[in-house]
């Protein structure tokens, strides 16, 4: 991503490229099935947080370290520390994960 693209064009873009690979990628059907997924999703958010700070010119806590977890494709945003995924669930007050779209 350079720039020269407007979003919808950086859209269209990745779905030609990456468009079998998604549709073939991993799809949660039952809710204890989009809960893994999601959990998995938040899970590689922090590990790239962390593996950042095991740099020898990385500073700072990567516990302390502001990210955005929870469903992508919900409009609400969760930020939290990364320290703190490991509490429970990472949803904004209010929403539950019945509300994660079923692959089709």
């Amino acid at each position: 991503m350079d720039g020269s693209r407007r979003i919808a064009e950086t859209a269209d873009a990745v779905e030609r490229l990456f468009g079998d690979a998604l549709a073939e990628g991993p799809c949660a059907h039952t809710r204890p099935e989009r809960k893994a997924l999601l959990h998995e999703t938040n899970e590689a958010t922090a590990a790239q947080v962390r593996d950042y700070y095991t740099r020898p010119w990385a500073e700072g806590n990567p516990e302390a370290v502001i990210s955005e977890f929870g469903d992508p494709a919900c409009i609400a945003d969760v930020r939290l520390a990364v320290g703190e995924l490991g509490a429970g669930p990472a949803l904004a007050p209010g929403h539950g994960l019945g509300g994660i779209e079923e692959c089709s």
